[in-house]
C-alpha cells in the first residue's frame, strides 16, 4: 500500500477542483489507512484489510483491491449511493485511495523479491521519501488540512468506529514527528515516485469526474 504522505500528495494534485470539499476529501484519501492495530506485531488491524480496502475473491494477491466494489456501495445510485455534497467528497477521496493502491501495486513491481516480499529496506525509503518532501514542503495544502482540522469524526462508514480517524490522525502525526532523519534513497528512484504520483493523480481524477457533474 502507498504510504501516507502519498496518498496526500495525490489527493493535494486535486484540491484545485472546486466542486470538491477539500476537508471531507483529504480525509476521505487517508481513511481506508485508518484500522486501528489490535496487534502490531502481526500486521493485524480493526478493521482488516480486507474490509477496509474492500477485497474480492481471487487467487492473485496483487488484485485484491477492487474499488468496483466500493463505487457500487457509496457511489452509484444503483447501489443506494446518491450521498450529500460533503459525504460525496469524503467518499471520492476514500475511492481514489483504492484506486492510488491498486496502481501502486503495479509501481512496486520491481521491488518484490523472489519470496513476494519488499524488503524492510525498502519499505523504509518510501516513508524516508516522505520525510524529505515534507521537509521541503511542511505546509503543503493537503497536509495542512488533515494536521489542522479541529476534529473529522467518522459518520460515514460502519467499519470504522465515530474516533478512529482522529485516532489514526495521531498515530500519523507522530510518526512523522518523531525527528527522525531520512537515509539515501538508494532503491527508489525520486523521479519515478514523483511520475506515479502524477499518473495515479490523473488516473483518480479521471475516475471521480463523472461523479462530480
Amino acid at each position: 500500500m502507498a504510504s501516507w504522505i502519498t496518498h496526500l500528495r495525490i489527493a493535494d494534485a486535486l484540491l484545485a477542483d472546486k466542486r470538491l470539499s477539500p476537508v471531507h476529501f483529504v480525509w476521505g484519501s487517508v481513511a481506508p489507512d485508518s484500522g486501528i492495530a489490535a496487534d502490531a506485531a502481526e500486521s493485524v488491524f480493526v478493521p482488516p484489510k480486507r474490509l477496509s480496502h474492500f477485497w474480492r475473491e481471487t487467487d492473485d494477491p496483487t488484485r485484491r483491491i477492487d474499488p468496483s466494489i466500493f463505487e457500487e456501495k457509496y457511489l452509484s445510485r444503483a447501489g443506494g449511493g446518491a450521498p450529500g455534497e460533503e459525504a460525496k467528497s469524503f467518499y471520492l477521496g476514500y475511492w481514489g485511495h483504492l484506486i492510488s493502491d491498486l496502481a501502486w501495486v503495479d509501481f512496486i513491481r520491481s521491488f518484490v523479491g523472489p519470496d513476494g516480499m519488499v524488503s524492510p529496506e525498502v519499505k523504509r525509503e518510501w516513508y524516508d521519501a516522505d520525510r524529505i518532501f515534507l521537509r521541503e514542503h511542511p505546509d503543503f495544502e493537503a497536509w495542512r488540512i488533515y494536521r489542522d482540522t479541529p476534529a473529522f469524526h467518522n459518520v460515514y462508514l460502519d467499519i470504522y468506529g465515530r474516533e478512529d480517524f482522529m485516532k489514526k490522525r495521531r498515530e500519523i502525526l507522530a510518526f512523522y514527528g518523531d525527528g527522525a532523519v531520512p537515509g539515501e534513497l538508494k532503491h527508489l528512484d525520486p523521479a519515478k515516485l514523483e511520475d506515479f504520483i502524477s499518473s495515479a493523480a490523473k488516473a483518480v481524477a479521471s475516475s471521480i469526474g463523472k461523479y462530480l457533474g
